[in-house]
């Protein structure tokens, strides 16, 4: 679905902002969005992860715990859509970030009547009653996901214009993912690494998401909206696929195992998203790992 104008000159491209734009997530959107949109991308410490050179594209260092700094960006930049990629559990005041800065942002879209998309995860579920389809509601056992079940709260009681996408581990093929940044690294330097055979997950492609996240930003659904992989992996298999997609041997340091039972207060066994509204509402399609795997074999 094309975007709208938003009450623009339909000669111009509507406008989108990309909170987080320096994320594997958002450098992808960027990329995707710029022949439809005009883009404004915000970064917080690396501007020169968002691609560069692109036409109607431009960075903007933005601190989502700046309630003001937020409205103004929204208010000066006046986007037809935001897409909120922005909410790593890596900073160590992660959790007061993922929660005022959806806030803020929320707050400042419904001022100026934008669409907003809402990036949300599979880790706000205990991973005991899945597959976990819309309806269902958010027993998180970690603070990570407590915080983008509060945010999507936040959301859901707004009076925004708005869809949170539920979504699960995202995978690069390049190794710029999390998940292959931390296997390669350990890999190479020989680190002791346990990749669980019984904690499942729905990985969804960067490419395949983004271009659900640009569909949805032109999108009338309102609501949570499950979009992921359609297909079920564990940590193990999903470590090995990513690692040998690269031909790349994985080392004998890195081994599978059952979770300990130490963990397993903290860790969700099983996050599986049925996707099925998705697949019935969204063109962009959603495969599996291996199908996407198959395209570049």
């Amino acid at each position: 679905m094309k975007p709208s104008s938003h009450g623009q000159n339909p000669a111009m491209k509507p406008r989108l902002l990309i909170i987080g734009g320096s994320s594997s997530l958002g450098r992808q959107v960027v990329r995707q969005a710029v022949p439809h949109w005009e883009v404004m991308a915000t970064y917080w410490t690396n501007p020169d992860a968002i691609p560069p050179g692109l036409a109607n594209t431009r960075r903007l260092q933005l601190n989502l715990h700046d309630e003001a700094a937020v409205a103004r960006c929204v208010s000066r930049y006046q986007p037809t859509a935001i897409i909120h990629t922005a909410g790593s559990n890596r900073p160590p005041n992660f959790y007061q970030l993922i929660i005022d800065g959806t806030r803020h942002i929320v707050e400042a879209a419904t001022r100026v009547g934008a669409r907003l998309v809402n990036l949300s995860t599979d880790v706000i579920f205990d991973g005991r009653n899945a597959p976990y389809t819309e309806a269902a509601q958010p027993t998180p056992l970690h603070s990570y996901g407590r915080a983008k079940a509060i945010a999507e709260s936040v959301v859901q009681t707004s009076q925004a214009n708005a869809v949170t996408i539920r979504t699960s581990l995202i995978y690069t093929l390049t190794g710029n993912d999390h998940t292959s940044e931390w296997l390669l690294k350990a890999n190479a330097t020989g680190e002791p690494v346990t990749l669980f055979t019984d904690e499942y997950r729905s990985p969804i492609w960067v490419k395949s998401l983004a271009a659900a996240c640009l569909e949805l930003a032109a999108h009338p659904y309102q609501g949570v909206l499950n979009v992921a992989g359609a297909q079920q992996v564990n940590r193990w298999e999903l470590g090995n696929k990513l690692l040998n997609a690269q031909d790349i041997r994985m080392g004998p340091t890195i081994q599978p195992a059952l979770t300990p039972s130490s963990l397993r207060r903290t860790r969700p066994q099983d996050c599986t998203l049925d996707i099925t509204l998705a697949q019935r509402i969204l063109a962009s399609p959603l495969p599996g790992l291996d199908d996407v795997l198959a395209q570049f074999a």
